[in-house]
């Protein structure tokens, strides 16, 4: 919706994951419903691992198969990949980009001027929410509150946007990034 009420031509490359998956599919099916008849036209999607290897491949196909693109739409990883590709063909200027999900990288991205847009759904809460609905059914509680809770997704865009657009300010970072200094910690245990 953002890319369609900003009034601008926009011509698409999707980098949406692997294919197949079913929030993926979704996130295309309203994309296509949100952007019809307006502005906006996909020139290609381009499948495939959310690696950042593998998303770099693919933006760097992308950028020589069309190169009447204007925007980048991806994963965080794709905007991250997309970086360096952009940077080295002297692009960021001409090419914008924008991730479906918000990350630290995202954040640092969109401070630096680097990648241009987001969406900011308010994660951590909604983890928060997912951990205790889990935790209500492994303990026999009731779910308060009903069946369905959400929380809109706000688009956040840095000085890439243009001043117009710029909201990175607006941000709640306590509702979308990790504490100052968190580092996550993985262990498998037998």
């Amino acid at each position: 919706r953002h890319l369609a009420e900003s009034g601008e031509v926009v011509k698409a490359v999707w980098f949406p994951g692997p294919a197949g998956v079913g929030s993926l599919e979704q996130l295309m099916s309203c994309f296509e419903a949100q952007t019809e008849g307006s502005n906006v036209e996909v020139l290609g999607v381009s499948y495939g691992d959310t690696g950042k290897d593998a998303q770099l491949d693919l933006v760097e196909n992308a950028l020589s198969a069309y190169p009447e693109m204007n925007y980048i739409i991806g994963s965080a990883t794709t905007v991250d990949a997309a970086v360096g590709p952009l940077t080295e063909r002297g692009l960021l200027d001409q090419i914008q980009t924008a991730s479906y999900y918000f990350t630290p990288e995202v954040y640092a991205l969109l401070e630096s001027g680097t990648a241009t847009c987001a969406s900011a759904g308010n994660d951590l809460i909604l983890g928060r929410i997912a951990v205790d609905m889990a935790l209500r059914v492994l303990e026999g509680q009731p779910f308060n509150g009903g069946n369905h809770i959400g929380m809109a997704a706000n688009v956040v865009c840095g000085p890439a946007a243009g001043p117009e657009l710029n909201n990175l300010d607006t941000l709640v970072k306590e509702l979308n990034l990790p504490p100052e200094g968190f580092t996550p910690t993985f262990s498998v245990k037998n």
